[in-house]
């Protein structure tokens, strides 16, 4: 199975309404510290990360048919690691296609 692209209205509004729903975000910390932290979220940074695996599979282990959302500025880091995760057996992966650029001004 490919991952699917879904967009971030949609997304939120999944997430928001639903508990077996998880939102990876995979910008670097530096990143989070510009343009802000959404609320519900799992931190895994992505970029230069040996660990992402095993920092992925000690959070959501079980949760094999769980939805999960990537969150990546530009798209291209979270439809990376989208793929990575659907290639470790996780079937329900969506990359959070549009763009995004928030500010530092509000929360998430």
């Amino acid at each position: 199975m490919s991952v699917q692209n879904i967009c971030c209205t949609k997304a939120y509004n999944i997430l928001v309404s639903n508990d077996n729903v998880f939102l990876v975000d995979v910008r670097t910390r530096e990143e989070w510290k510009q343009v802000g932290i959404p609320h519900k979220v799992i931190f895994l940074s992505w970029q230069l990360n040996k660990d992402f695996e095993d920092n992925f599979l000690s959070i959501i282990n079980d949760k094999i048919h769980a939805m999960i959302f990537l969150l990546f500025r530009s798209g291209y880091r979270s439809f990376t690691a989208a793929n990575f995760i659907t290639n470790i057996g996780y079937k329900n992966c969506y990359n959070i296609s549009d763009l995004f650029e928030g500010n530092n001004q509000n929360k998430g």
